[in-house]
Parts: structure tokens; sequence; C-alpha cells
């Protein structure tokens, strides 16, 4: 049942007659004004030895997504990567590239590969580690997914190379719309615990 909300004027009686706007009025003129929309959240209750990512995904609403990841704690050591995966649950093949701060190159260059590094070193990275990601994905029409990466420190020591940036490409073929393939992003990695929370962008004529 729809509600509606009354108007009430300047000395606080409620306006004559049904004027006002109903709930559903009221939720598009906030989407409208809202860049992101949070859609949310993904959160561990225990140990998961891959975490994948499908809330809020609806592709015929939105055609961008971010999102970002805090508190994860790491099982152990290792080099921390992300994969997406299409609707029929196969990793796509990314190209990408992934700075650490601290160095003058690249550390990792990916041409066709199916995952995509969050790090530039393991150095510090254990169980104790307290990790925050933020990725961002676009579904640019026909033919490609886009998206921009961020990791911040994960030990208070301070391990600078932790902080690495980069951006990735993935194609999904001529005449074929990325809407129709993005489905999920996992860490195939053990994780103690950690919440992820999902925004989306919605699409815009």
């Amino acid at each position: 049942m729809s509600r509606t909300v009354r108007t009430v004027t300047a000395d606080g009686s409620a306006a004559g007659g049904s004027t006002g706007l109903t709930t559903a009025e009221v939720n598009t003129l906030i989407q409208a004004k809202n860049d992101w929309e949070y859609l949310g959240k993904d959160e561990l209750t225990g140990q998961v030895s891959t975490w994948r990512i499908t809330e809020g995904i609806d592709n015929d609403t939105y055609n961008e997504y971010k999102f970002v990841f805090e508190r994860v704690r790491p099982s152990s050591s290792g080099y921390y990567n992300m994969s997406i995966r299409n609707t029929s649950g196969t990793r796509m093949n990314i190209r990408g590239l992934s700075h650490g701060l601290n160095t003058s190159y690249a550390y990792s260059q990916s041409n066709g590969n199916d995952i995509y590094y969050l790090y530039a070193s393991t150095s510090g990275i254990d169980s104790s580690s307290r990790m925050k990601w933020e990725i961002e994905i676009g579904l640019q029409g026909d033919s490609f997914i886009q998206g921009y990466t961020r990791s911040t420190l994960s030990q208070n020591a301070g391990y600078w190379q932790h902080i690495t940036n980069g951006g990735f490409l993935i194609e999904t073929g001529s005449n074929q719309n990325a809407a129709d393939h993005f489905a999920e992003i996992e860490v195939p990695f053990t994780i103690n615990s950690g919440v992820c929370y999902v925004y989306g962008r919605r699409i815009r004529s």
C-alpha cells in the first residue's frame, strides 16, 4: 500500500485537500539526487576459503558498483587478489595495472589473466592484519567492463608498499553488453572476518 506524505504549512497545520507526495514519489526524488545508493552488505560470520560477493547486483537498474571491504582479517600471508566472475560463474580475463606507493614501477601488469592483485607486497600481512579495499566497477555498454581499485595499509607498523592503486579492463566481446556478463567479485583466499558494503549508481537516460 502506498503511503502519502502530507504537506505542512508554515504555521504547522496540515495543508488541505489531498496534496502531498507518495512514498514512491519521495523515493524517486531521493534516487535522482543521490550519486551512489547503498545496496547492502556481506559480512562474514566465520572463516571462508573463498569470499564471493553478489549482494545488490542488479544490472537492469545499475551500471556502476562500488565495493568497500573493511576490517578484512586474512588467515595468513599472501599476495591478495580478486577475480570477477560472469553470469555463468566463470572467471573473466582482466587486463590491468596496479602500482605500489613506494615503487617506481607497476607491481602487477595483468594481460589476460583472471586475477588482479590488490597489494604490492606480502610483507607484514598475517592473521593480525586489518585490510581495507575499495573496488569500483563500471559496465561500459557493449564490449567493456572497467574499474579502479584502492588498497590501504594492513599493519599499524607501516608497510608503505601496501598502499596500492590501480585500474583494470575486461573485454566482454564485440557487440556483447557488459550488463549481460558481470555477476560477482571473488576474493580467492581464506578470510577469517570482514565486511563488504555495496553501493550502486543508477543507469541514467
